[in-house]
């Protein structure tokens, strides 16, 4: 039974009231408006690759699923030779594109100014993107030849109604060298309708100090040689939003077999509160109050900057004293760039659980990710800064992700195996797809064959409401809202393509291989794990934690070692709660790599 009237403190944060304006960017009424009144017309795309249009689109090799787009080689080449790149990505629903001069990119040291152009598009045309680089081919034009500017694109289908183009700017900003201190908002519409930009309901717009502008059309700008009408947005669009409590209230985490009042009401929801109530309080994670914070808990926190990008550690006081031993190192790639400054801030409450282990003296917490898994390549010059100024064990290494960065964290630990002694990733299917919903980490038979000669000890874990569904492999999923998230946008919808993915995953953990009828009879085991979990094991158990049953699933490999879990947590939705975290740590700790052999030793 769900007790509705459990209460606990700072119960009253998942109500909005106390947040006031934190949540939404002081940008979102404007790019509401945007995308409501662009009224782009649609033409059809006259040089289809090899004449193959719609679901035919998808045999070709320049097709990408995760935005349903077509990349001609034709245009590709041709804004190559003009020293011009463009990348297409989505979040949220929302498809969006980087264009720039080449040598921008692997660059977050020279920063470039950046027009933001929100654009509408019909996704369902796998040609979308290539006409939407034709109508802004003068754009295109216009910065091949100044060399000194970037175009970010938000392709929207209508408003942007979960305000996602927040996330979006703080992940181009990480991806690519976008200049925070000069970040223009293309304003062309409102001249085009003869509207003005203080029509817009809701919308004040502030200059540098924070003052608001009685006629913001006054302050636009002619950027680049096509002088088109820009606003400056530099420092104007973050908001203080916080992650967890977002996917917890939003139904986009989640499938429609979640009990979000029994969450909220429940030991989890208690314990989360706990950063949540940090994430309210603190605003910038350079504040000094904010290292007081936790200096208070017995925990050093430090800002570091590598290659012109930022990490943090989180080292236990007692570890900073004369002969004290050296500590495990627990990664935590999570995002805390400087583009939006509270965005460090609410990444540690994203990961709350693991700087308190770390102020209980378990492990060094250092967080740190970028956005793809070539740039991450940078964590390996990290750890050895971080060697160099921190007590940390090299045996004791591991590594954490939530999501795409717990793909970014598998990926990681696949290339650089004898770094780490162990990896945990949340969120993420249990199975291997054929082809990735993250740019980057495919998984074909090469990468399987080459992770299953390394051992790097995994778990995983997920929660059973996510909205992608990943529990029982085998079973029929039912449950998906709507165009959530989930909808449509898992790489393994159907039953078989799971089945062959989990086969995938036992021969990259080296593990004996499971047939088809095998795996498909785990859904009637008499064990109630096997059950719920949906492939065979090797043993099983079932852990009640902060008021939620964790169903776990062990399986040996071929060396009979346990070294791969799985774990399904009921009623949770699509984040990382403090029980995976602590169960992640519980895995974790048994185990070393040996720096001479690169062996995985077993402590106990």
């Amino acid at each position: 039974m769900t007790n509705r009237y459990y209460r606990y403190p700072n119960y009253e944060l998942w109500n909005d009231g106390p947040w006031g304006t934190r949540q939404d960017s002081p940008l979102y009424p404007l790019v509401q408006w945007l995308g409501e009144k662009d009224s782009t017309g649609f033409w059809e795309y006259t040089k289809p690759v090899d004449g193959l249009r719609g679901d035919d689109c998808k045999t070709l090799d320049c097709y990408t699923r995760k935005t349903n787009s077509v990349a001609a080689p034709d245009v590709t080449e041709y804004w190559h030779r003009q020293g011009i790149f463009y990348s297409c990505r989505s979040m949220g629903g929302i498809r969006w594109c980087v264009c720039g001069p080449e040598t921008a990119l692997g660059d977050q040291v020279n920063k470039l100014k950046t027009l933001v152009v929100y654009h509408k598009e019909n996704y369902s045309d796998p040609y979308w993107l290539m006409r939407m680089l034709a109508d802004y081919d003068a754009y295109l034009r216009m910065i091949a030849a100044s060399k000194d500017t970037l175009l970010l694109f938000f392709a929207v289908e209508g408003p942007d109604t979960g305000g996602y183009f927040v996330e979006i700017l703080q992940e181009a900003s990480v991806r690519y060298p976008i200049d925070r201190d000069r970040l223009y908002l293309d304003c062309s519409l409102f001249r085009e309708l003869g509207v003005k930009i203080a029509e817009v309901p809701g919308y004040t717009y502030r200059d540098g100090d924070g003052a608001a502008v009685e006629d913001p059309d006054a302050c636009l700008i002619s950027f680049g040689a096509l002088e088109i009408p820009a606003l400056d947005i530099s420092n104007r669009w973050p908001s203080l939003y916080c992650l967890n409590r977002k996917q917890v209230l939003q139904d986009d985490f989640s499938s429609t077999q979640y009990d979000r009042q029994r969450f909220l009401h429940s030991m989890t929801g208690e314990r989360m509160m706990q950063g949540i109530a940090m994430d309210h309080d603190y605003d910038f994670c350079d504040d000094p109050a904010f290292a007081e914070y936790w200096d208070r808990m017995g925990v050093q926190l430090l800002l570091h900057e590598t290659a012109g990008n930022r990490w943090l550690t989180f080292t236990p006081k007692s570890a900073l004293e004369e002969g004290a031993e050296k500590l495990p190192l627990m990664i935590v790639m999570q995002e805390v760039g400087s583009a939006n400054e509270h965005l460090a801030v609410t990444s540690i409450n994203y990961c709350y659980e693991a700087v308190k282990l770390a102020a209980a003296g378990e492990f060094i917490a250092l967080f740190f990710v970028l956005e793809d898994p070539a740039s991450n390549e940078l964590l390996t010059d990290i750890l050895e800064e971080a060697a160099a100024k921190i007590p940390v064990d090299r045996s004791r290494m591991y590594i954490m992700g939530h999501s795409h960065n717990g793909m970014y964290a598998f990926e990681f630990a696949r290339h650089h195996p004898t770094l780490l002694a162990g990896l945990a990733t949340l969120g993420n299917a249990p199975w291997l797809a054929e082809t990735s919903a993250v740019p980057g980490t495919e998984t074909d038979e090469k990468k399987i064959l080459a992770t299953a000669d390394e051992d790097i000890p995994l778990i995983n874990m997920t929660g059973m409401c996510e909205m992608g569904l990943y529990y029982p492999v085998a079973g029929e999923h039912t449950g998906r809202r709507v165009g959530g998230r989930g909808a449509g946008n898992n790489p393994a919808d159907g039953v078989e393509e799971r089945i062959r993915g989990w086969q995938r995953r036992l021969r990259a953990m080296n593990c004996p291989m499971r047939s088809r009828e095998e795996i498909i009879a785990s859904l009637s085991s008499p064990d109630t794990a096997t059950r719920r979990i949906g492939v065979p094991a090797d043993r099983t158990d079932i852990l009640y934690l902060d008021g939620v049953h964790h169903y776990i699933a062990d399986i040996k490999n071929r060396e009979g070692k346990f070294h791969f879990r799985l774990v399904g947590i009921e009623n949770v939705p699509h984040l990382p709660t403090p029980s995976m975290i602590d169960l992640a740590w519980s895995f974790l700790k048994r185990f070393a790599r040996d720096e001479k052999t690169g062996k995985i030793l077993e402590l106990y």
